[in-house]
C-alpha cells in the first residue's frame, strides 16, 4: 500500500492510497520521515482504495497507520493489536515497514 500525503501547513492530510504489487514494492526505497503534526483526511479522500475503510488510526503497539472502519475499536494486521479508538494522531513515522 503506498499513501499520498500533503502538508497543508498545519496538518498531515491523507489524500489517496494506492494498491502496489509486489515487484513495486521491492522496488520501491524509502527512508522514514517522523512528522510531527497532526494527521487529517483530505476532504477529497475517497477511502482505502484495498479495503474501503474511510478512515485510519495509529495503533498503540507498532505504532503503525492502519485503516479504521470506524466503531469504537481498530484492528492493526502488523501486530494483531486491538485498540479502542480516541483522540487525535499528532505524530507518525513515514516510510517502509
Amino acid at each position: 500500500m503506498l499513501a499520498r500525503f500533503r502538508d497543508n501547513g498545519k496538518h498531515i492530510v491523507l489524500m489517496l492510497t494506492t494498491i502496489m504489487g509486489p515487484r513495486a514494492a521491492r522496488n520501491t526505497s524509502l527512508a522514514c520521515v517522523t512528522i510531527n503534526k497532526p494527521a487529517q483526511l483530505d476532504e477529497g479522500y475517497t477511502g482505502c482504495a484495498s479495503c474501503g475503510a474511510s478512515s485510519f488510526f495509529k495503533c498503540h503497539i507498532c505504532e503503525s497507520l492502519s485503516c479504521w472502519l470506524g466503531g469504537n475499536s481498530g484492528f492493526c494486521p502488523k501486530c494483531s493489536a486491538t485498540r479502542t479508538i480516541s483522540g487525535a494522531i499528532s505524530s507518525f513515522d513515514i516510510g517502509q515497514g
